[in-house]
């Protein structure tokens, strides 16, 4: 019943991902267009930056009330006032503080201005993040979907309602804080709706709970993160061209999907996981592992090799020929961004085993390898070192997280699905190198190629009537 529950949780999670992902990709779309390259990369830096920052409001506490409440649901009320008496604050603190070192490192007086406006948006999508998290702890997916597609609705419009206004790029960041309060207004509804026939109980201190579990969390994610963020960065210092860091960010944002799309998975499976773990019911931990790296694996493989043989074709498409000069970063940053994906799923693993502190020092080993291989990679083959490095790092990440998943538990994927997946993709890996779309058409040939892939996964039987009965009858039949 509860990898049923996981399951069903996946679908909407991956629906709503898949509505945040349009949105936020359109909107990039729309940015690098209306903008120069070199605009677009000032842009994509200092988003960058904020996401890396954000990190402390979405991934630290919030992470810590995920598990509390998908451990025990009455704990609620004393999550409510950790939120209004302890995270509200440390929000703040955060914003403080990356507005004084912003002041203090920059001493581009345009910059600094669009950091500080930037910064805006970090208390207010932290609130949105803790309520969100919330309703992931309480298992309830599809209200967190529909709150997380809201959001990406109000950010795609209220962006590009400032920037056509005339306001620019600090348009951009001003709207980018509307739509974190409009989303907050959402979940904040939703939150309230969820609890209105609770019972009120006994209010308890969650700050030891906090510290022993949402600081080691977040520390974890901080370091794991900035392997996949600090090659923008060293772009853009090493190399002091923003046209050339606008090229990077096309790369760095076309080949975000395949880890957002994971990162909804990741997100459903943790509070089961929490739940399994905190029962010692092991065969149950070892169901949602399976299951989650067959998802992986079924996304991560196709995307990563269509994407790849279409590179050239699908910048142009979406951003325009200006920026063709991305295509063989994307190549590589795709293969990267897999690699990590993997990597990601096995910490996650290993953090709801109670031990986020083994996730944190893993990565942590990871940061000097990595500042060593973006410095020499980028200085010897640019943006495509910068690609390179990240890859190089990510791959050495997963074979150690993979090590210990291995020996911990004694799974990590099934063979019968990689080879089946492996056979399907490769198929549409052939397929695809044999047709010459361009434009519109090839988006009609994507879809095509997702059709023809969908069938092959029928036919060689990995998706099932199971999985069909299950996305039936939990979707068009749920109450």
């Amino acid at each position: 019943m509860e990898t049923k529950k996981t399951a069903i949780g996946s679908v909407f999670a991956i629906a709503g991902k898949i509505i945040v992902l349009t949105c936020g990709f359109g909107l990039h779309i729309f940015l690098a267009r209306w903008m120069k390259p070199d605009l677009y990369g000032l842009y994509g830096f200092i988003m960058s930056i904020l996401i890396w920052v954000e990190y402390m409001v979405l991934m630290g506490v919030p992470s810590a009330y995920r598990k509390i409440i998908s451990e025990n649901e009455n704990m609620i009320d004393s999550v409510l006032q950790s939120i209004k008496w302890l995270f509200i604050p440390y929000c703040l603190t955060i914003t403080f503080i990356f507005i004084l070192i912003s002041l203090k490192i920059f001493s581009d007086t345009s910059l600094v201005l669009l950091l500080v406006i930037s910064a805006i948006d970090i208390p207010i999508y932290g609130i949105y993040a803790a309520y969100l998290s919330l309703l992931n702890g309480y298992r309830d997916f599809i209200r967190e979907s529909v709150s997380s597609s809201l959001y990406a609705v109000f950010k795609i419009s209220f962006v590009i309602l400032l920037v056509f206004m005339g306001f620019g790029l600090k348009g951009a960041f001003i709207g980018n804080a509307i739509a974190s309060f409009a989303g907050f207004l959402v979940v904040f509804f939703f939150v309230k709706k969820r609890i209105s026939q609770h019972k009120i109980n006994k209010i308890i201190d969650l700050k030891p709970r906090i510290v022993s579990f949402g600081l080691p969390y977040l520390l974890y994610i901080l370091t794991a993160m900035l392997i996949v963020h600090m090659d923008m960065w060293f772009v853009k210092g090493l190399m002091n061209d923003d046209m050339m860091t606008g090229y990077y960010s096309v790369s760095y944002n076309l080949s975000r999907p395949i880890l957002f799309l994971l990162t909804g998975l990741i997100f459903v499976m943790f509070p089961s996981m929490s739940k399994a773990i905190s029962e010692n019911n092991e065969e149950l931990i070892k169901k949602h592992i399976f299951q989650i790296m067959r998802f992986a694996t079924i996304i991560l493989i196709p995307f990563t090799l269509i994407i790849s043989s279409k590179s050239g074709e699908i910048i142009t498409l979406l951003f325009g020929a200006g920026y063709l000069p991305a295509s063989n970063s994307l190549k590589i940053l795709l293969i990267g961004i897999s690699f990590f994906s993997i990597y990601s799923v096995f910490l996650n693993i290993i953090a709801a085993e109670n031990k986020p502190y083994y996730s944190f020092f893993i990565s942590l080993s990871l940061i000097p390898i990595a500042m060593v291989m973006n410095y020499t990679l980028i200085n010897s083959y640019g943006i495509d070192g910068a690609a390179m490095a990240t890859a190089s790092v990510s791959f050495l990440g997963l074979i150690v997280a993979g090590i210990y998943i291995w020996n911990r538990f004694r799974i990590i994927i099934n063979l019968p699905t990689l080879i089946r997946v492996v056979s399907a993709s490769a198929c549409l890996y052939i397929i695809a190198r044999q047709i010459n779309s361009s434009g519109y058409y090839l988006i009609l040939e994507l879809v095509i190629l997702s059709f023809i892939y969908i069938t092959l996964l029928i036919l060689f039987k990995e998706i099932n009537s199971g999985d069909l009965a299950i996305i039936r009858e939990n979707i068009f039949k749920r109450k």
